[in-house]
């Protein structure tokens, strides 16, 4: 009898313990539009996943809300976050293997000052996007902050000269920077930046790391380890 309960209860429970340790046949990633996002960090993360037999699609979403729509359930992940922002939601986990040292710097207009002074300065306005934590910094400035949650925009706010200062993300990889002209830039802090899974995925947060470890070492890439 205690053998037969045993049984039926292993039979009941055995669809959901493959659920969980089953590998998706399918996941969607939210992004920011940065051209070393587009150009290096998206075809690492689709090879990994391809790697893995995972298919995956990749939607550009504002600063904030992709994390919020990972957080929820709606999307499956996000392709790469610093640490501090993806530990701001309980429901998210950081694959380990970090993919990239961001450099979170200040851009100015190459005509005007560049350095720590002029974010002491009221009469300077800087861009900004919503959830940099820069906005920690910022506390301490005396500047004025305009804050927007599409990176793309950055851009064309520069060139309409309607500012002469944005903060912005600088990839340690040369190639895949900015494509901003006449500005030179000075360096607020630098941080690591990892891919990022709903915590459902936890039990195949293993594989994709070594997944992603491969296409690194394969790249060649320093932050390989």
């Amino acid at each position: 009898m205690f053998k037969s309960i045993i049984l039926l209860t292993c039979v009941i429970l055995s669809p959901y313990l493959v659920a969980e340790t089953t590998l998706p046949k399918h996941l969607i990633f939210g992004y920011n539009y940065h051209p070393a996002v587009i150009q290096y960090h998206i075809p690492i993360i689709r090879q990994a996943y391809k790697n893995l037999g995972i298919a995956t699609e990749f939607v550009a979403m504002p600063i904030e809300r992709d994390l919020m729509q990972t957080s929820k359930g709606i999307i499956d992940g996000n392709v790469i976050k610093p640490l501090f922002r993806i530990k701001q939601y309980e429901n998210l986990i950081a694959v380990s293997q970090p993919i990239d040292n961001a450099r979170f710097v200040v851009f100015c207009r190459v005509s005007k000052p560049c350095n720590p002074n002029i974010l002491q300065n009221p009469k300077n306005t800087i861009l900004m996007g919503v959830g940099s934590k820069v906005f920690a910094y910022s506390d301490d400035w005396h500047a004025q902050v305009y804050k927007i949650s599409d990176l793309g925009n950055f851009k064309e706010l520069f060139e309409s000269k309607k500012f002469d200062y944005f903060t912005y993300v600088l990839s340690q990889k040369t190639h895949y920077q900015h494509n901003f002209k006449n500005v030179k830039y000075f360096i607020l802090y630098e941080e690591q930046v990892y891919h990022v899974l709903h915590k459902k995925y936890a039990f195949m947060q293993e594989q994709v790391n070594n997944a992603i470890k491969q296409i690194l070492a394969e790249r060649n890439d320093p932050l390989h380890k």
